[in-house]
């Protein structure tokens, strides 16, 4: 994925590609924004998951659609310095709903 392979470029990590998931949507729990990206704290069904795309303003209650990405576990921030233990890095993420 091209989005992914520029944002591993130059960030230290300890992960591993798990496969490819299948584009999703849910409410926004918390955000945190980096230089160029955005991790975004969804909730799915009751199940919070993490996700990181090009930067984007969202807040918590708005409702979020995104595309197909790669799943890693174990994924360092060196910005954030914080592990997650699993991160959707996207292609594309968009607000349908604001709070």
């Amino acid at each position: 994925m091209k989005f992914t392979s520029r944002l591993l470029c130059g960030i230290a990590f300890s992960t591993i590609m798990i496969s490819a998931v299948m584009a999703g949507e849910g409410k926004v729990v918390s955000s945190i924004t980096t230089a160029g990206y955005t991790y975004v704290e969804v909730n799915q069904n009751g199940k919070n998951v993490w996700i990181a795309a090009n930067q984007i303003k969202v807040k918590p209650g708005n409702q979020i659609r995104f595309g197909e990405g790669s799943m890693m576990t174990n994924f360092h921030s060196n910005s954030l310095n914080r592990t997650f233990p699993a991160v959707l890095f996207v292609n594309d993420a968009a607000v349908t709903a604001e709070k």
